[in-house]
This record gives C-alpha cells, structure tokens and sequence, in this order.
C-alpha cells in the first residue's frame, strides 16, 4: 500500500512536471543584428564619429605644439650659449606635455566610451522592448540571443518579427 502511493506521488509528479516543461515555449533572436540595424536608422555612427572628430582635431593640435617644442629643445641643445639649466627646463616641459597629452588620450577615450553608451541605451531599451512585445504575443516563456545558442529551430527564430516591430 505504501509503494502503491508512493508510485501514485511520483506519478502525479512526472506528470507535472511534464505538463510544465510542455508548456513552456522557446524562441531565439539575433540582438546584435538588431542594434546595429537601429543605430544606423538612428545615425548613431554619425554622432559618435563627430564627437570622435573633435577629440582627434584637439589632439593633432597638441601633437603640432609637441612638435614644436621639441623642435625648440633640439635648437637649444644645438645652441653653444644656452645653459644647461635652459636646455633641463625645455626638456621637463616637453616631458610634463607628453605626460598631459597621455592623459588627455586616457580621458577621450574614456568619454566617447560613456557617450557610445550614452547614444546606444535608448536603442538597447527599444529592442529589448520589442522582444519583450512579441515574446508576450507568442507566448514565448524564453527568448534567448542567437549568440548563445549553437544549433536551433529557424522556426522558432522571432528577428524578423521583432525588426517588423521595430519599423526597420
């Protein structure tokens, strides 16, 4: 009697367990594709390589005024009557500007790093949205990105319909 109830419990649970997992639907989606798409319909690149331009135009200008006093440095070094407490002082400055320039590179890159993100989350949030949208339409209880899946369904593949959602 009590095996008898305790194959009935393991029954009733098996098939719970299957009803569960039956009832649960799959689906994938390639985001990247989807964001990329959006920030060229965005012009996304457009602003970023703007932005970029100006950093870059900034640093030519300090590479041009290195230049220049290395040049300086080196006609120093060339000149007989400069004293070496003159040549010392043109060589630390050029040293505290390279030092500078580095500095100034770290932080550029730093912030078009934090402006990409910038222009980029208001993308991210749309397609997640989207995905979120026709994942609750078709009653997909995960959807997973492309990228981590190795083999799967094309059937089951909602890119196309959440780039329709999307008006891309």
């Amino acid at each position: 009697m009590k095996t008898m109830i305790k194959n009935i419990v393991l029954l009733v649970g098996f098939v719970s367990l299957v009803g569960t997992a039956s009832a649960q639907k799959f689906a994938h989606v390639s985001t990247d594709s989807l964001v990329q798409e959006m920030a060229l319909k965005d012009s996304i690149n457009v602003k970023y390589a703007a932005k970029q331009k100006n950093y870059d135009n900034d640093y030519q200008k300090m590479v041009m005024e290195a230049q220049k006093m290395n040049d300086d440095l080196e006609r120093a070094k060339k000149d007989p009557t400069a004293s070496p407490a003159i040549i010392g002082l043109k060589q630390r400055n050029l040293d505290n500007f390279v030092n500078t320039m580095d500095q100034y590179a770290n932080d550029a890159s730093q912030e078009l790093q934090a402006y990409q993100m910038e222009l980029m989350q208001p993308i991210y949030a749309k397609v997640r949205e989207a995905i979120e949208a026709i994942a609750k339409e078709k009653n997909y209880t995960y959807v997973i990105d492309n990228q981590a899946l190795l083999v799967s369904p094309p059937s089951d593949d909602i890119t196309s319909l959440v780039r329709k959602k999307l008006g891309l």
